[in-house]
């Protein structure tokens, strides 16, 4: 994965954790990861994996697969769509 692709991803996960109401350390807890882990996520230092994004689609269902990979934004509800704007 290049960087730039990392870093997008890194900005919509630090979007959907700040639209979810949520902590660093809530989310990785959420996620049965740790915070360090969730960090690098959201800093771009680390590609994100995709089980851990199964994991948070799963867990958060408003939340599109395409979207937190690749940016696609026409599966996201409209009521979270507002959240993530918000954030």
């Amino acid at each position: 994965m290049n960087k730039e692709r990392q870093k997008e991803i890194a900005r919509r996960l630090r979007l959907v954790r700040q639209a979810l109401g949520l902590s660093q350390i809530e989310i990785a807890t959420e996620l049965g990861i740790s915070p360090q882990r969730w960090w690098h996520y959201e800093a771009g230092k680390r590609p994100f994996d995709i089980d851990v994004a199964c994991l948070l689609c799963q867990r958060w269902p408003e939340v599109p697969l395409e979207w937190l990979f690749i940016g696609w934004t026409r599966k996201i509800p409209k009521r979270f769509m507002r959240q993530l704007l918000e954030a």
